[in-house]
């Protein structure tokens, strides 16, 4: 009877028990956050197949995610929130401002554009006659891609300190001009990248200038007066481009370093607000470069900028020279904190810096200066160390 029943396909509950136990677990099929996104939520992380529009994400909206802006034509794009990564394709005739980006910006395919950007990883592929005012903690690199021209980044509005610090994004840290171009033009005398004048780095920020446009042709009616936009203040240090060995070797570069500032940026503001008086044309002393390493101690540091100064001295002049001194102020510290350099340009930086450092008695106690090659070397010094903690 058993046989019988078994051949017309009916088992007893135990046999049936028994091979539920024998057969294997089914492994869980994996879930990735991407599978989680509604249709929803993706175009609300995307700008794609506008004309003449201006496009606001403005700080909560993207909150760290990626975010893509595709096939879009003159528009003026402002995402004034954290990323972690965009995707630019197929744009042109755009402003476009990019928040600050804890990962990569990749703008492809794209022509006639101006961009503000701020970021880790910054990379450029088949665009032509693109302006980038840029702040980037690693070298940017560009590839089958002509007439592109870089300046400082140069934007503010009331979000982006705090949004800097949340992307891990040093202020002091700041690559543009340091661009790596994979597919050089064989015509050195033409390259594929340049830098803009003063003049043009104003018109390229003046483009971002909302105060002429009506509250009513934004998309979405976002009110802006809130966000406090200010085209004319920056959040992010004016350097220059980086020094070529001649003028490294400048008596006019002086170097201030100061350990730990990392919550302290306030000081490091007042200080330049001193030192550097854009309005006043006869200024002398500009921020040339900036850098921030990461944390060591007085020790360490005092180790790292020990240049001797007879191995600098290209005229043979004695080590006590006083155009090659450093003047150490305070006690040491001990424990471990970011270091901040800041070299300076002008005839005047070294009586300048001098002056305002005296002036604050946090700055007095936690901060060096020096002038010459041996500033140089010691800034040299300074980067080498910050990029080998990143190798």
């Amino acid at each position: 009877m058993g046989f019988l029943l078994s051949k017309l396909g009916w088992q007893s509950d135990s046999n049936s028990s028994d091979k539920d136990k024998s057969a294997p677990d089914q492994p869980e099929k994996k879930v990735y956050s991407w599978d989680l996104r509604s249709k929803e939520d993706e175009e609300k992380l995307k700008f794609s197949d506008k004309e003449e529009e201006t496009l606001f994400k403005v700080p909560g909206d993207i909150n760290g995610k990626p975010f893509n802006l595709v096939n879009l034509k003159s528009c003026r794009v402002y995402l004034l929130d954290n990323l972690a990564t965009i995707n630019v394709d197929k744009c042109s005739n755009c402003g476009i401002f990019i928040g600050p980006t804890n990962q990569s910006v990749f703008i492809r395919d794209s022509n006639e554009c101006n961009f503000i950007v701020s970021c880790q990883q910054f990379r450029m592929r088949g665009c032509s006659k693109v302006n980038v005012l840029l702040h980037c903690t690693s070298q940017p690199i560009i590839e089958s891609s002509t007439r592109i021209k870089f300046g400082c980044f140069q934007f503010y509005y009331e979000a982006l300190p705090s949004q800097l610090k949340s992307a891990n994004l040093s202020p002091f840290l700041n690559y543009w001009s340091n661009i790596y171009d994979f597919s050089p033009n064989s015509d050195t005398s033409n390259p594929n990248h340049g830098y803009l004048t003063e003049a043009k780095v104003s018109e390229c920020v003046g483009l971002f200038d909302l105060s002429q446009i009506e509250p009513a042709t934004l998309q979405g009616g976002v009110d802006v007066a809130p966000l406090k936009i200010d085209v004319h203040k920056s959040a992010i240090p004016k350097t220059n481009k980086q020094l070529d060995k001649s003028a490294a070797k400048s008596e006019k570069v002086t170097l201030l370093v100061v350990l730990p500032f990392a919550e302290r940026r306030d000081l490091l503001q007042q200080l330049m607000e001193k030192v550097i008086k854009p309005e006043e044309d006869s200024s002398t002393v500009q921020l040339s470069q900036s850098v921030e390493s990461t944390a060591m101690t007085q020790e360490e540091l005092d180790r790292l900028l020990n240049i001797p100064a007879l191995a600098l001295n290209a005229n043979n002049d004695s080590a006590g020279d006083s155009k090659q001194s450093q003047v150490n102020f305070g006690n040491k510290i001990n424990d471990k904190g970011k270091v901040i350099g800041l070299l300076f340009d002008g005839e005047d930086s070294e009586s300048v810096i001098m002056s305002a450092v005296a002036e604050n008695d946090v700055l007095k106690r936690n901060s060096l200066v020096s002038r010459g090659q041996i500033a140089s070397a010691q800034f040299e010094q300074l980067q080498n160390y910050m990029q080998m903690q990143f190798h």
